[in-house]
């Protein structure tokens, strides 16, 4: 089952140019590539695409507090994901971004049955010095377990691209701020530059997600709570 990593970490001094950081991360990626060439078809790993655009891997700023960083990477399983942090190239190809980082402040997961990062829309994303483009969305859902099945009938039509492409899941650990009994659907897209957070939480807190009448009555009942958060490109 193919899953997407949600990853975020948190730039200890914010005085640093991100620059020196954006470019450490751009030699990390490569080291990445080299790992799932030599290890993607060995260790009971599946086939998977070596090249970053391909898996979905990238890192983003986050517009809402901009010392955040979002590192995104599709793999083949959870166990997979586990296998590169282990792996000596992960401390290679990472280990040069742990003097940036505040170490007490990760937090990753993973959203299943899905590979929501596709190379069209990492396309779509611009860079941080992009002065126009598109701004990565990240929309989370809390729903309680029971009404799962529900949610996705209701919101089905958001949850795939027009080409088809599946582009939101079921986030798979628990969610330690949240109860037990709750599950958390998450959707990844773009929007434009122009549209505020403001604005998108209040439609979200209406739970309408374009829909309306009937439907737009039942998300607002069954979703628990909502969050939006906003994303320019580094790598």
């Amino acid at each position: 089952m193919p899953v997407t990593e949600i990853a975020h970490i948190t730039l200890r001094d914010s005085s640093l140019p991100l620059e020196l950081f954006a470019s450490a991360a751009r030699k990390a990626l490569p080291i990445q590539d080299g790992w799932f060439e030599k290890n993607s078809t060995t260790a009971n790993l599946q086939p998977t695409a070596s090249s970053a655009e391909e898996r979905g891997a990238a890192f983003f700023q986050q517009t809402q507090d901009p010392r955040k960083i979002l590192i995104t990477a599709h793999w083949a399983s959870v166990e997979q994901h586990h296998t590169w942090i282990a792996s000596a190239e992960n401390k290679s190809a990472f280990g040069s971004l742990l003097d940036f980082i505040d170490l007490t402040d990760i937090d990753y997961f993973h959203v299943a049955d899905v590979e929501a990062f596709s190379p069209s829309l990492l396309r779509d994303v611009h860079n941080v010095e992009g002065v126009s483009g598109s701004l990565l969305r990240i929309r989370r859902f809390v729903v309680a377990k029971e009404d799962k099945g529900f949610f996705e009938e209701l919101a089905k039509s958001h949850l795939a691209t027009s080409d088809g492409e599946r582009r939101g899941g079921w986030r798979i650990e628990e969610d330690p701020e949240q109860p037990e009994d709750r599950a958390q659907f998450v959707i990844v897209d773009s929007c434009g530059q122009g549209q505020g957070e403001e604005e998108e939480e209040a439609d979200i807190a209406n739970a309408t997600l374009g829909t309306s009448g009937g439907a737009a009555s039942d998300l607002a009942k069954v979703i628990l709570n909502a969050s939006t958060r906003h994303y320019q490109r580094l790598c």
